[in-house]
């Protein structure tokens, strides 16, 4: 991107006639001067603290030969699905933003993504593995005692069915028992690949802090969430934190601020023959969901003996970056509830927040509706990201003020993200037919109001003729 005539932003500076004119048709703070060093590093794990999650992606790029944006995509997921619900992050205007961020991954076939997103996965299967062994005890323990305690809960019951023995004492019985249920504990699961809405509750309602992952790499979760409002619901709830309440058979209850996170990783032509890519912007997804279409390299690739002791450096030190963030430990109130750590901003990292979002808030005066529509969230996905960033840093030993330089690299994010696919995406959408059987139906008996028979007529034999014919 050129920068050379573009002027600096003035961090510290809040006056919206300060903030730089738009380019390219969008908001000002993408013309910001890359910071980034984005040349292929060797990582030595010995020197790991010098590197942050960017620079891995970038190297970890470098080695599998692939866009460094799909990296940088898979490793920020995974960093969330890890954060979410631990730690939130406030915002100069006192708003909140929880952690969870949505990533959809377009490529085209034979990119390698089922190979990247194996490797940087690794790190979260180690993570689960090691906790259920070490808590396997506990977990059967607790689960063990509390199965005991309800089977003479419902010994008693019958007994008290049966009246051998009074109401009064039945309840005095099972009340006591009641207070012997112990917290039961269960195996810890991250991610999930696949989900129903009722099953997705349930994996919210075992794990601490409300929190699940949909990690899908093959992409078939897409389809399913563009047909099943009810899971579109979720996952905006998931992402923005806004209490459940379900009166379901299975389910009845409410569960306060959940937390979803989402990546899915699909091909191009299935992204673009999806029907309910309409569907999804009008409820909000991709508002929410930060779309990449990673640069094919298929063809340009260089085949040759490569060094694997590289792309081991490359995860071992991700996996000591996420195992950190894991081991730190839930903050709770006095009654116990978890009461997320929160990250603040300093002086200097609020001014440069401050001067983005109200460069977007200019941009959106005179933005087109879909712009608005696609843009109107980045204030605080940029927040995110950021935090995310400075949990990522090697050197954080628990500081909860992020610096400036984490607002500048997530800003760098954005700008790749919204600059290079921003467009791509409305224009896929937009030109995507979201037509049924029906609609064709319609449209042809229109066009010849002389026919006698009804439109269920045409529909339930629409197998009969060929596209063309119905035409």
């Amino acid at each position: 991107m050129n920068t050379e005539n573009e002027p600096a932003i003035d961090n510290g500076s809040m006056d919206n006639s300060s903030i730089n004119e738009y380019v390219g048709g969008f908001p000002a703070w993408h013309s910001l001067q890359r910071n980034i060093e984005t040349k292929d590093v060797c990582v030595d794990e010995k020197n790991s603290e010098q590197y942050d999650i960017l620079t891995l992606a970038s190297s970890l790029a470098h080695e599998c030969e692939v866009d460094p944006v799909m990296c940088q995509c898979i490793m920020l997921a995974v960093i969330s699905a890890i954060s979410q619900g631990k730690f939130v992050v406030e915002l100069p205007t006192g708003h909140i933003e929880q952690l969870s961020t949505h990533w959809i991954c377009i490529t085209n076939l034979s990119e390698r993504k089922s190979s990247v997103f194996d490797k940087i996965y690794s790190c979260i299967d180690k993570i689960e593995l090691k906790y259920n062994d070490d808590q396997s005890e506990t977990i059967l323990s607790s689960s063990i005692d509390n199965r005991l305690i309800r089977n003479e809960i419902r010994e008693i019951e019958k007994r008290a069915i049966k009246k051998l023995i009074s109401r009064d004492d039945a309840r005095r019985e099972i009340f006591d028992l009641e207070k012997q249920l112990s917290i039961e504990h269960s195996y810890l699961q991250i991610t999930t690949q696949d989900a129903t809405p009722s099953a997705l509750i349930e994996l919210l309602k075992h794990q601490i802090g409300n929190r699940i992952s949909i990690f899908d790499p093959e992409g078939h979760t897409f389809e399913k969430i563009g047909n099943n409002s009810e899971l579109i619901s979720l996952l905006n709830s998931g992402f923005t934190g806004d209490t459940i309440k379900k009166d379901r058979y299975k389910y009845s209850g409410k569960m306060p601020k959940p937390c979803i996170s989402l990546l899915i990783m699909l091909p191009k032509d299935r992204f673009q023959e999806n029907k309910k890519l309409g569907t999804l912007w009008r409820d909000g997804f991709f508002a929410r969901a930060l779309c990449i279409f990673p640069q094919p390299k298929s063809g340009s690739r260089t085949f040759g003996v490569t060094n694997a002791g590289h792309i081991d450096d490359i995860i071992n030190i991700f996996n000591t970056t996420l195992t950190r963030i894991f081991s730190i430990d839930w903050n709770r109130d006095k009654n116990g509830e978890i009461c997320p750590y929160r990250l603040t901003m300093s002086s200097e990292a609020k001014a440069h927040w401050l001067s983005c979002a109200n460069s977007i808030e200019k941009f959106m005066r005179n933005a087109t509706k879909n712009d608005i529509e696609l843009f109107g969230k980045r204030h605080g996905i940029l927040a995110r990201i950021a935090a995310l960033i400075h949990l990522s840093n090697p050197l954080y030993k628990q500081s909860h003020e992020m610096q400036i330089d984490s607002i500048i690299k997530a800003r760098e994010v954005l700008t790749n993200i919204d600059e290079t696919y921003g467009r791509k995406l409305q224009n896929i959408v937009f030109s995507s037919k979201e037509k049924t059987a029906m609609d064709i139906v319609k449209k042809w008996l229109e066009q010849h109001p002389g026919i006698q028979f009804s439109a269920r007529t045409i529909y339930r034999n629409r197998k009969q003729f060929s596209v063309d014919e119905i035409k």
